[in-house]
């Protein structure tokens, strides 16, 4: 599976437990008692894995793109200088810290680790290249906020985190105002619940905590699928020289009584509806990257339960 399919799973099973029928995750009343202590219990680890969740994707996504950015043809000195420089140093770093937590667990395959990676720092002189995986949002043990910024100046896109709550905006946003706050949250709560046996993890951060991935994540993906699709039709110039806005559109199938609605803005006029969600999805995907444009599915209440790149 790759990056969004193997978070869509993920998401599919903290919801069952969000949810479950019995209640597993829920305070029984305000009192100390073996219930809702074993619930925070609970709360706790879904709360550690919740962030993991996210910084996988992140991790698994970006190893995607850098591995088809090298295919557009873009040459090595007209990608950023930033990531010039993390696909040579911070490769570097990240590959040697991977290599020795390896070789505690498998002393057998961590030389295979530096040798296959080292073969790709060296490519980038060449015209041919690759990029390491390693490259961005590895060189920590965890994926920061500042990672994630660094991440975006890397693709050449100025306005650090506020591109992301652009591209959130465009599709309702779930209300955020601050999308590094969000994600700052996500990542202190883990580390709370990590760290300190006394912490609490209210019932309600789990409960939002699925729409807060998928924000995050969607915004993610389609500002790196926006950048790969800018370079693939244009490999000539420098990379921070695109406009990534020129490729932000969107088509939405908004869910419905009547099924789902096909329009260019949310809650606009609708171009179509579609009773079977499948049809509509193998009729709209293969355009999708000809109309510079990514798909966003909403729920009947507006918010975001699935994207389409192409």
């Amino acid at each position: 599976m790759n990056a969004k399919e193997t978070l869509l799973k993920r998401l599919e099973h903290l919801e069952y437990l969000v949810n479950h029928p019995q209640g597993i995750l829920i305070d029984n009343g305000v009192a100390p008692t073996q219930h809702n202590d074993g619930a925070n219990m609970l709360r706790k680890g879904l709360g550690i894995i919740v962030f993991n969740i996210l910084e996988d994707f992140v991790k698994n996504k970006v190893a995607e793109f850098l591995a088809v950015l090298p295919t557009t043809g873009i040459a090595f000195d007209k990608l950023t200088v930033k990531l010039q420089d993390a696909s040579i140093i911070d490769a570097l770093n990240a590959i040697a810290e991977k290599a020795r937590l390896e070789k505690k667990d498998d002393p057998d395959n961590w030389r295979g680790l530096i040798q296959d990676e080292a073969f790709k720092i060296h490519s980038t002189k060449n015209s041919n290249y690759e990029i390491s995986k390693f490259s961005l949002v590895s060189t920590g043990s965890n994926v920061s906020e500042q990672d994630v910024s660094s991440l975006i100046k890397a693709l050449g896109i100025t306005g650090g985190w506020q591109s992301l709550k652009g591209v959130a905006d465009a599709y309702g946003g779930g209300g955020y105002l601050d999308l590094a706050q969000v994600y700052k949250n996500l990542s202190s709560r883990r580390n709370k619940a990590a760290h300190d046996a006394s912490f609490m993890y209210e019932y309600t951060w789990l409960s939002e905590a699925k729409n807060q991935l998928l924000i995050l994540s969607s915004s993610i993906d389609i500002l790196l699928t926006a950048t790969y699709r800018l370079v693939n039709v244009d490999n000539s110039k420098a990379m921070e020289r695109h406009d990534v806005s020129s490729m932000l559109n969107y088509r939405f199938l908004e869910e419905s009584r009547a099924g789902f609605r096909e329009t260019k803005q949310i809650n606009g006029r609708a171009r179509k509806i579609w009773r079977d969600v499948d049809l509509a999805l193998a009729n709209l995907r293969p355009n999708l990257e000809r109309k510079k444009e990514f798909l966003i599915l909403l729920d009947r209440s507006g918010r975001i339960k699935d994207w389409h790149c192409s």
